[in-house]
């Protein structure tokens, strides 16, 4: 039975997990500390267990076909998945059950760990993670480096990115069935703020994947996504089947 429901699941997963990755893009591009990005002070205090891994999966409808570690923030991010069919669901998912779906599927091999999101009226939101070492694959894809043309660079950013806590808030608003507006207020790596015009091009990048993803291609239609009691209310489709390759 339980492992039964270890198979549900669903990309309603990929919205929320974009939002941690994409704050990660930019960073290099700032002159930083060590120190003072190892710096933490933003931990939200947000955990969950197995038990809400598995309450939050009955939420979610979708069908994951084979291990839930191949949908980690990686795969996501590459487009490494597969969507088949589509299935109505109304779910409310906790911060709790959030924490644990998202902290499952990355445990392995997800650039993230320790993640983290608070939800708060007006469909404000918070997030919180710590950068892992696979972190560096798609660094080295974004910024076009390989460890052996760029072996002292790459070294360089994978020890300002590996270990470091991530903190950032916004909002977020539904404006149509397949586009969600995101805000974005302030981004910090450690101690460090970002600047304004690193924070804009987080912002553009994380809505233009988040509404890729949430596509009718998917099996995504959205008509109602929001914060009620600081949990995130979603209503309308998600494909009936999810593959990571």
């Amino acid at each position: 039975m339980a492992k039964e429901k270890e198979k549900r699941g669903g990309c309603f997963k990929t919205i929320l997990a974009v939002l941690l990755f994409i704050v990660l893009g930019v960073a290099v591009l700032i002159g930083v500390n060590i120190q003072k990005l190892k710096a933490d002070h933003y931990d939200l205090k947000i955990s969950g267990d197995y038990d809400d891994f598995l309450s939050g999966m009955e939420k979610v409808k979708t069908d994951i076909v084979g291990d839930v570690s191949r949908l980690h923030l990686l795969n996501i991010y590459n487009g490494d998945y597969e969507t088949d069919g589509s299935i109505p669901v109304e779910a409310t998912l906790s911060v709790e059950e959030i924490y644990a779906i998202l902290n499952e599927a990355n445990k392995e091999s997800g650039p993230l760990k320790n993640i983290q999101i608070k939800l708060a009226q007006g469909n404000r939101f918070e997030f919180y993670c710590m950068t892992n070492k696979s972190i560096m694959t798609v660094m080295n894809k974004h910024l076009g480096l390989t460890e052996e043309e760029n072996p002292v660079l790459v070294k360089w950013i994978g020890k300002i990115l590996h270990n470091k806590p991530v903190y950032g808030k916004g909002s977020f608003e539904l404006v149509s069935s397949n586009y969600v507006e995101i805000r974005l207020e302030t981004v910090r790596l450690g101690n460090r703020v970002l600047k304004e015009e690193a924070v804009r091009i987080i912002e553009g990048e994380l809505r233009n994947l988040i509404n890729k993803t949430a596509s009718k291609e998917n099996g995504i239609e959205i008509e109602e996504l929001s914060v009620k009691n600081g949990a995130l209310v979603f209503k309308g489709t998600l494909p009936a089947e999810i593959k990571g390759r």
